[in-house]
């Protein structure tokens, strides 16, 4: 947790998008201490050199299903590869042990691609805790609830009972912190909604779902709520008054501008998913007005069957350009405005204070890039060049909390070798029963 890092260029900020060359950063308990380009010098602290390299804020993956890896590449193209394939393996095979290796294996790619933090949704939600445990990452455990039976509640709702726990374990935890995460509009019930927001307001926990994904969101809706007539999805949550402050929506594609006001008079952070959007066929998120309109915004992957990658490299690349093709406009969104939705906005977004950004006071959760990768020459601009060109070659370190936790591809605080044979041997597990489906 100290540590001293010299000669290195720095990003304190996106927005601000100022490179501090020829600079040394001293962090003390997880904590930046001093920034400065003079010589620092402390005693007992282990110093790293960085190679006159780009030192850049942690990016958080604000919406995302880590432990669906091992199901990654399955069906696609298909209309029913859902059905087909991941529900039936989702339902005989989703076990503590899969979610503990696939998290472990969806974790580590976004944690050597410079991502720091992330807000994760599944089952089993505890065994993700540990797989970030062990790989020394910051994050959001969202606890699935959802109105049928899951792998890890065989009772409709029975998540809920698990979230009671899952908060009260993880309520003190440096790096991990909890969320009720009902599924969606479409799947819990409003009654249910004000059950999870009062559970959530005391245990001083956050609330992540699904929210205006789908164009028919309605219809399914009206199969379990009483939703109005061309009412907005948004709209129904509002009469209901189930739309918790500061809650995490994810997707958010078919809102209006009245929907927005109500999101920002909700102080909503949205957690936005322009590949899995796009790939999906479900359309693109109005994410500039979003933004004009003052809210959170952070980036996402989605999970590995709606994004597949799970780092955010090409999500920021997408999110610059999708915006301008829905606004038909190329000035909707600078290059530095996504990069801020990737760090400080995804900090933001996870109400995590004062990270997101590289200084005096903040948490030391960085990365470390390389100025001579090819995404990256000329450096006329560099935040552009991260947003836009930058290959997944280019990060040589990162470190969460001033230790640091992966460097040249590879985590380094655990025994990543080990793992890597138990994973494999869950995928070639997998693998047989995936052939008979």
């Amino acid at each position: 947790m100290n540590i001293l890092i010299k000669n290195v260029s720095v990003l304190s900020s996106a927005l601000d998008s100022t490179i501090i060359e020829n600079t040394s950063i001293l962090v003390k308990n997880g904590i930046i201490s001093k920034i400065s380009p003079d010589n620092i010098a402390e005693e007992g602290v282990p110093v790293f050199d960085g190679g006159g390299n780009l030192l850049i804020p942690g990016m958080v993956n604000s919406h995302t299903h880590a432990s669906m890896s091992l199901f990654r590449g399955l069906g696609e193209g298909r209309r029913d590869r859902l059905t087909k394939f991941f529900f039936p393996l989702e339902k005989k095979h989703v076990s503590q042990e899969l979610v503990f290796l696939a998290a472990l294996q969806g974790l580590q790619e976004m944690l050597v691609h410079g991502v720091t933090a992330f807000c994760d949704m599944y089952y089993f939600e505890d065994e993700v805790g540990k797989a970030a445990e062990a790989l020394g990452m910051r994050g959001v455990l969202g606890q699935t609830i959802i109105n049928f039976p899951a792998p890890d509640a065989p009772k409709i709702y029975g998540g809920l009972d698990l979230a009671h726990c899952s908060a009260e374990r993880w309520k003190d935890h440096d790096l991990l912190k909890f969320a009720y995460a009902p599924h969606a509009t479409y799947t819990v019930e409003p009654h249910i909604l004000k059950e999870i927001n009062i559970h959530a307001d005391k245990t001083n926990s956050l609330v992540t779902m699904h929210v205006a994904e789908f164009e028919d969101e309605w219809e399914r809706i009206s199969a379990i709520s009483d939703i109005k007539q061309n009412e907005t999805v948004i709209a129904y949550l509002e009469r209901h008054e189930v739309i918790r402050d500061y809650s995490i929506y994810a997707h958010n594609i078919f809102v209006t501008k009245e929907d927005i006001d109500l999101l920002k008079k909700h102080h909503i952070h949205v957690a936005h998913c322009p590949i899995a959007n796009a790939k999906g066929g479900k359309g693109i998120a109005p994410v500039y007005d979003m933004y004009q309109a003052g809210l959170t915004i952070g980036l996402a992957t989605d999970g590995p069957l709606s994004g597949n990658r799970l780092s955010l490299r090409d999500v920021v690349s997408y999110s610059y350009v999708l915006a301008k093709l829905r606004g038909l406009d190329p000035t909707h969104l600078l290059p530095a405005e996504i990069l801020h939705f990737a760090t400080k906005g995804g900090y933001d977004l996870l109400s995590i204070e004062k990270g997101g950004e590289i200084k005096e006071g903040y948490k030391a959760d960085f990365s470390l890039i390389d100025i001579n990768d090819v995404g990256m020459t000329p450096n006329y601009a560099p935040v552009s060049n991260i947003v836009l060109s930058m290959s997944d070659r280019a990060y040589l370190a990162t470190w969460v909390n001033g230790v640091k936790v992966a460097e040249n591809g590879v985590p380094v605080n655990c025994d990543w070798a080990l793992y890597q044979k138990e994973i494999q041997k869950m995928i070639t597990d997998l693998s047989k029963v995936i052939h008979e489906l």
